[in-house]
């Protein structure tokens, strides 16, 4: 019973990983082909789900815990620092430029390489030895793991005191860093339970490995959400303008444009999830450019801040006009893809939470405008 029970744990953790990873392979490529961040986060979580996924797989098919039990602890040890490396040079440099220097990724590959090296060393040496090894390997890595879990911390931070003063960062880069915090924090308590568990009996890691499927699926559903709700920012887009489309607005043309944008917002098309800039100009009659420099003109914010703002200003409305409506349901008509997305927004925008602000406000706000 207890080795069907952990094999039918593996199972459930090679169909999860494989059929999320390959998703991820596939879908999104257009939408992010232009922001190399998500594109290469985009591949390290693929690249993570399916290895976890073949690891599993092979020591499934080859029944490793029961014929090679050394080779197995070792394999699975190798799967932790593999995925936590590949973890930590794709999402740290998303919050701390620093990061991307190739100096300080190589001296991180250096340190889980060793400690790979440690643990296969041990499955060569006398038992003695062998533990004497794994200690000293997975001290090493824990090390190494708090370091890259309060660098990240302190750069994430430093990031979101100053966020709001960016305003060439989109939505989708401040959703996924607040989904990379919670990661991190998620991988520590992982790779602590693990590190504890690993030699314990089967019936504990059938049980831990049932644990850490909603982890990865709320890794997948999350990141799909981030993907759907990705807006270009400027500096994205201004590389593929042409010289033609850098003419500017003349009184005229702003007058009318105000005027379609106004009608815009009068049917709340902003609502809409996945609206991009290029969809509005296009339904505006107009090219990107002269819309993106029309509302950073008049309002001072890129399309991606003044979208937020105006579906912020909408939930305002229903939360006091529709008071039975719940937090997830007012996120989902106002055009976010998640709560967890439409609550960090409201909050950095407003200062509070949606459910505070509904407790503290029962006036009726005034309609959104392009100019609020």
């Amino acid at each position: 019973m207890l080795e069907s029970l952990y094999e039918y744990s593996q199972l459930c953790c090679i169909v999860e990983t494989v059929v999320f990873g390959i998703t991820l392979m596939f879908i999104g490529n257009d939408r992010v082909k232009n922001s190399s961040w998500l594109k290469r986060a985009k591949w390290a979580i693929a690249l993570v789900l399916l290895l976890v996924g073949g690891f599993t797989m092979l020591q499934y098919s080859i029944n490793m815990k029961v014929l090679y039990p050394e080779y197995n602890t070792a394999l699975n040890i190798s799967m932790l620092y593999c995925v936590t490396f590949l973890l930590a040079i794709a999402f740290l440099p998303v919050a701390n430029k620093a990061r991307t220097n190739h100096s300080k990724i190589y001296a991180t590959l250096v340190v889980f390489v060793l400690c790979g090296a440690l643990v296969w060393i041990s499955t060569l040496v006398e038992s003695s030895i062998a533990t004497i090894l794994r200690v000293c390997s997975l001290a090493l890595y824990l090390f190494e793991l708090v370091r890259i879990t309060i660098s990240f911390v302190l750069s994430f931070k430093m990031y979101d005191r100053h966020k709001t003063t960016q305003r060439s960062e989109n939505e989708a880069r401040i959703s996924y860093l607040t989904l990379l915090a919670q990661c991190v924090i998620a991988l520590s308590i992982y790779a602590l339970l693990y590190v504890l568990l690993i030699l314990w009996s089967e019936k504990t890691l059938a049980f831990f490995n049932f644990a850490t499927l909603p982890l990865w699926v709320y890794v997948f559903v999350t990141f799909v959400n981030i993907i759907i709700n990705y807006l270009p920012n400027d500096s994205e887009i201004r590389p593929q303008i042409s010289d033609i489309e850098q003419n500017t607005l003349s009184t005229s043309q702003q007058d009318n444009l105000k005027a379609k944008l106004g009608r815009w917002i009068s049917t709340r098309d902003y609502c809409k999830r996945g609206i991009t800039l290029i969809q509005v100009a296009e339904q505006l009659g107009t090219n990107r450019t002269y819309l993106s420099r029309y509302i950073n003109d008049t309002t001072g914010d890129n399309f991606n801040t003044w979208l937020t703002r105006l579906r912020i200003e909408e939930a305002k409305r229903l939360l006091i006009s529709s008071p039975a409506l719940s937090i997830d349901k007012v996120a989902w008509k106002v055009g976010f893809a998640s709560k967890s997305h439409f609550m960090s927004s409201f909050k950095s925008l407003v200062g509070t939470t949606p459910g505070q602000w509904r407790e503290q406000n029962w006036e009726t706000p005034t309609p959104p405008s392009i100019t609020q």
